[in-house]
């Protein structure tokens, strides 16, 4: 053990520029940002130094197999800060239990990334895509075969010779359960080491729902979404989305709006508890985010997602120069909170309040409760139920209900305002509006590209998100993928 005082020159002279500027960046005081005393930072340097925070930062020396006598099952905690989404690194912010072994381990790590990326590959490409040599890369794909982690596809082809073999990841070998918190129900989706659904379900859920209910709920929608897949791998980890506020560094929910039983709660850690898998929390609309950058994004390296939802009203997700933004307090993206103007109903206030769907809704049955919006009370009636949706909404307004019309007017222009303020500060190559908006609405995006028209000097790159596109899930497979790769190489025991 090593006091700063008495060590950090010692180590200095050991490091390149950029280690010394890291380390020192977390040993001085003044640095903004430091981690959490709960944070562990492994740095693989020429000399492997090890940092950990117990009320005084102090410096360890540490053995070539990245572990300290004390270390619980050899494994250390890894938390990393923007991650490059191009890159498919860990979940920003996210924790992971993550082996730092031999050569072996690193080489075998090395491969699957590479094959992850490729998605089919050869031995000749994957010992061109990491350095390493054929002979070791032959030898990691036969491990991998014999423990049914990797496949083999089909025969390549060549233009002299032999033709070599195509190996895969095999998807089935391992699953991510992945659930979405919405106000009236737990979806749950079931992932494999690809990033596809093999399985979904969903429950009911309301308000009043405890802790304890959704912990039940949770293992009952695992129990039936692996009876219902056709694949015999297990689960290792378990990915949690809500529409509130979270910090993803250690799984501690400050409040989800509809569930108010979830307030500071560190569901991460019950889940982990409850299931036995490693778990991680994320903001809906950040998911979407990501999905939206791997589907939609065309080039752009800067976007923003902003996600209309009727639940839990307006959010966003922003990528800066293709990395995933969040900040100390997790409330960067809460655009609902923006303050638009000094009227409406709630003043001088948050813009979710004067035009989130919740509020349109309820504008929406004041108007037919006073006997106004004829055509929107017809197709209620054609209907058979007094379920409002924004899509109901806008063909009210498409067949000349002038009530509706007007009430979707005055809400585009406030999502409008909000789109301007988002490019005045940030100037994405793109905004996606997305939630419960999508490309079907055209009137809707007819508006807010008038409004926009009238708000802003120059052209804002705006588009609707895809319907049915489930990005958050996209974005749920793509954070979470190299990570669950990580867990089946530690559940092969090959190392």
């Amino acid at each position: 053990m090593y006091r700063k005082s008495e060590s950090f020159f010692f180590f200095a002279m050991m490091m390149t520029p950029l280690q010394y500027e890291i380390i020192w960046g977390l040993l001085d005081p003044s640095v903004p940002h430091r981690p959490r005393s709960s944070q562990w930072i492994f740095l693989q340097s020429a000399k492997n130094c090890f940092l950990h925070k117990t009320g005084n930062w102090k410096l360890f020396k540490i053995d070539k197999l990245g572990v300290r006598k004390g270390f619980e099952k050899k494994q250390l905690i890894l938390r990393r800060r923007n991650a490059i989404i191009g890159e498919r690194i860990l979940p920003k912010g996210g924790t992971a239990m993550l082996e730092i072994g031999n050569t072996r381990q690193r080489n075998l790590l090395m491969l699957l990334y590479a094959m992850d990326d490729a998605g089919e590959a050869t031995a000749a490409y994957l010992a061109e895509q990491t350095g390493l040599s054929v002979a070791t890369i032959s030898r990691g794909l036969s491990l991998l075969k014999a423990k049914t982690l990797v496949v083999q596809r089909r025969k390549g082809t060549t233009e002299v010779g032999r033709r070599p073999d195509v190996f895969s990841i095999n998807g089935a070998y391992a699953h991510c359960m992945y659930c979405y918190l919405n106000a009236d129900a737990l979806q749950g989706y079931l992932l494999d080491l690809r990033g596809k659904v093999v399985s979904r379900h969903a429950v009911e859920v309301d308000c009043s729902l405890t802790v304890a209910q959704f912990l039940d709920k949770l293992a009952d929608l695992k129990a039936v979404m692996m009876e219902k897949k056709r694949s015999s791998g297990c689960v290792l980890t378990v990915s949690l989305a809500i529409s509130g506020l979270a910090d993803v560094n250690d799984g501690i929910i400050s409040q989800i709006p509809n569930f108010p039983n979830f307030a500071n709660v560190n569901l991460s850690e019950l889940v982990r508890e409850k299931l036995g898998h490693p778990c991680f929390i994320y903001n809906a609309a950040r998911l979407s985010a990501v999905g939206a950058y791997l589907q939609d994004a065309d080039g752009a390296k800067n976007l923003v997602y902003m996600d209309v939802n009727g639940d839990c009203g307006v959010g966003a997700g922003i990528i800066l120069d293709g990395r995933l933004y969040e900040d100390r307090t997790c409330l960067a993206g809460e655009v609902g909170h923006m303050v638009i103007g000094t009227n409406g109903d709630s003043g001088n206030g948050p813009m979710e309040r004067e035009a989130g769907l919740d509020n349109v809704f309820r504008q929406a049955k004041r108007l037919l409760a006073h006997g106004s919006a004829p055509e929107l009370q017809r197709l209620l009636d054609k209907q058979g139920s007094e379920q409002l949706s924004l899509s109901l909404l806008e063909k009210a307004a498409a067949e000349l209900d002038l009530d509706i019309y007007s009430l979707l007017d005055r809400t585009t222009k406030v999502w409008a305002a909000a789109i301007a303020n988002i490019y005045a500060v940030l100037a994405p190559d793109q905004i996606i509006v997305g939630g419960t908006v999508h490309q079907g609405h055209k009137l809707i995006e007819k508006m807010l590209r008038h409004h926009l028209s009238h708000m802003y000097h120059r052209p804002i790159s705006l588009q609707l998100a895809k319907k049915g596109a489930d990005t958050h899930v996209l974005g749920a497979a793509h954070l979470s993928g190299r990570f669950l790769l990580e867990m089946s190489l530690a559940d092969t025991q090959v190392v």
